[in-house]
């Protein structure tokens, strides 16, 4: 039971760790997956949202490459002197008021000369140009159109300018239309202009045009990520910190097909993760909520089981108390009964010698209650405090100057096998046999003054357990007193149901048969 319920309160343990983390656990991995999609689902919006640019964008800009085109395929028409013609300004002014949002168009020369204007009739050389040197150097590089931005006090206008051919030769025809064409587009399309969202459009030279705001035009850093990827790809998103109001936004880019401008559409990074918190917050909440219900579950659950096993301990304890005073009360019994029946076996081994030829011997007796303690000591020191190793004892009792004196002069050689475990009913009666058999050979086998050797024996047999005391005295024949004692011992051998046979060959042999249980 201690052991289940070590295990219940480590799973308990467990459990209400469990509550906390496995939600946490889900409510992360959830989180994650769904910032994931709202990444994914803000680079599909920007992405999108530079295509819509970028088409409107080229449609503005197509428009007036188409109207170049018809100058040219007019301009082909007629003869070489219609350039300058009151004719031909009434045609480009007629091509202007056809389009709202064209301001006035232009023919000039290479060199940036004005040969034609829409406003007013033109002599050759007296109109100053509106076509910046950027548009002709990039018109003469080879680019097939070019696209500006002039700002002043007076005005802000979208130049856009490609490469003609009329029969004065190869010329310039510039469309100058009012920038909220565009950048009105670009308002409207950044919806949450308020709060961060940006568009704009680019040249490939790096130059920022506009954006969707009123800004001036601004060349943007060699090293700015929304300079340097759009030249790798024709669409693509990727985030950045703005240079321009230092706002991290993920960003889209599309280019125009076949213009030097691309489109740009950006998104702040907290929009996204306002949308995810708004998103997310519900169903985080309830993995929070599921987690303090798992966790009070748990915790309910727990209290009642510790509660359970609190009551199984104190009955545990109570059933260990009752077993230990019936196991001491049993062994009271056990040692009264031991102590009763030692008493009883010394009473009895005194009647005896009171009752012999010689009457009391004090040392004799003195040896064999000696065996008797031997006994009760190796008793209380075995694992069990009943079974004695008969080995063990018997190299006690050799050891016994009580039973062999060191100034007799007498040697024990002992060769005992081990292992031999006997209670007390009848270790008691074989240890006073040993003792008295060793008494003797001592008293009675060697003359006085001379020493001699007991050879002590234990072994296990067939059957059984057999002990040799062996001698190399003077043996029975040569002295009658060595019956001394053989009452006790043939009494006690009777006790214990051995057998004992004595051989005076040689000095005294005594061996002792008897079986174990």
């Amino acid at each position: 039971m201690k052991a289940t319920g070590v295990t219940v309160s480590k799973a308990l343990r467990i459990l209400r760790v469990g509550s906390f983390v496995f939600p946490l656990i889900a409510s992360l991995i959830w989180g994650g997956l769904l910032y994931r999609d709202a990444l994914d689902a803000t680079r599909q919006h920007v992405l999108l949202q530079s295509q819509l640019i970028a088409q409107h964008v080229e449609s503005q800009i197509e428009t007036q490459l188409v109207l170049h085109r018809a100058i040219a395929a007019r301009f082909a028409t007629e003869p070489a002197e219609f350039v300058a013609s009151s004719e031909c300004q009434s045609f480009l002014a007629a091509l202007v008021a056809a389009q709202p949002s064209l301001i006035r168009t232009q023919v000039l020369s290479l060199a940036g000369i004005v040969l034609s204007d829409s406003r007013i009739e033109t002599r050759a050389g007296v109109i100053e140009s509106a076509l910046p040197s950027e548009h002709r150097v990039a018109l003469a590089s080879g680019e097939a159109m070019w696209i500006g931005r002039e700002v002043s006090d007076t005005q802000d206008v979208i130049l856009i300018s490609s490469p003609i051919t009329i029969p004065l030769g190869r010329a310039i025809a510039l469309s100058i239309v009012d920038t909220k064409v565009l950048q009105g587009f670009l308002q409207d399309i950044a919806v949450r202009d308020g709060q961060g969202e940006a568009a704009s459009l680019a040249r490939k030279d790096g130059m920022l045009l506009m954006r969707n705001f009123d800004a001036p035009p601004t060349m943007l850093p060699e090293t700015a990520a929304g300079r340097i990827l759009p030249q790798r790809s024709e669409f693509g998103a990727f985030q950045t910190t703005a240079v321009t109001d230092g706002v991290t936004r993920i960003y889209g880019f599309r280019w125009g097909r076949g213009l030097p401008v691309f489109a740009n559409f950006g998104v702040p990074k907290a929009l996204v993760w306002r949308d995810f918190a708004r998103q997310g917050a519900p169903v985080l909440a309830l993995f929070a909520l599921m987690g303090v219900f798992l966790w009070a579950t748990v915790h309910r659950i727990g209290r009642a089981l510790e509660d359970r096993f609190a009551r199984e301990k104190i009955r545990e304890r109570a059933e260990a108390a009752e077993r230990l005073a019936d196991q001491r009360i049993h062994l009271m019994r056990e040692t009264n009964h031991r102590v009763k029946n030692n008493l009883a076996l010394v009473v009895s081994l005194i009647n005896l010698q009171v009752r012999g030829d010689k009457g009391l011997d004090a040392d004799a007796l003195k040896a064999r209650i000696g065996a008797i303690s031997h006994v009760h000591d190796l008793m209380y020191q075995s694992k069990d405090a009943v079974h004695v190793d008969f080995a063990a004892m018997l190299a006690d009792i050799a050891a016994s100057p009580a039973v062999v004196p060191q100034e007799s002069g007498i040697t024990v050689k002992t060769d005992l096998q081990p292992g031999i475990l006997l209670g007390p009913d009848r270790i008691t009666p074989l240890a006073v046999i040993a003792a008295e058999l060793m008494t003797n050979a001592v008293k009675h086998a060697f003359p006085v003054g001379k020493g001699g050797v007991i050879h002590l024996r234990l072994q296990r047999e067939a059957g059984g357990v057999r002990l040799d005391i062996r001698d190399d005295g003077i043996g029975l024949g040569r002295s009658v007193s060595r019956r001394s004692g053989s009452a006790i011992i043939d009494a006690l051998v009777d006790q214990i149901g051995g057998n004992l046979v004595r051989d005076s060959v040689g000095g005294l042999h005594v061996t002792l048969h008897f079986t174990v249980d």
